[in-house]
């Protein structure tokens, strides 16, 4: 249980992290233009 809760919250900052980049990477594109 504790495992698989454990799993679960490095998915979520795993994603989190994602969406921070890509968002940062439309900012930095949006600036480029």
């Amino acid at each position: 249980m504790e495992n698989g809760f454990f799993h679960h919250e490095r998915r979520v900052i795993a994603v989190e992290a994602v969406v921070e980049t890509v968002t940062s990477w439309k900012l930095c594109e949006k600036i480029d233009f």
